[in-house]
């Protein structure tokens, strides 16, 4: 995985987690920058849980 990763936006597949992101109240991402963006392991964690996750 690198900045060609990055760039494309790719989502790769993340290892199993049990993680109920509802029941926060508020998350906070800390993370490197790729290629001038947030790495796609963090993409997958997002959109596999959107539904949970809303904008402030």
């Amino acid at each position: 995985m690198g900045l060609d990763v990055a760039h494309m936006a790719e989502k790769p597949e993340l290892e199993a987690y049990d993680l109920d992101v509802s029941a926060y109240d508020e998350i906070i991402f800390g993370f490197p920058v790729w290629a001038g963006t947030f790495t796609p392991p963090l993409r997958t964690f997002i959109l596999e849980n959107k539904e949970n996750l809303i904008r402030l």
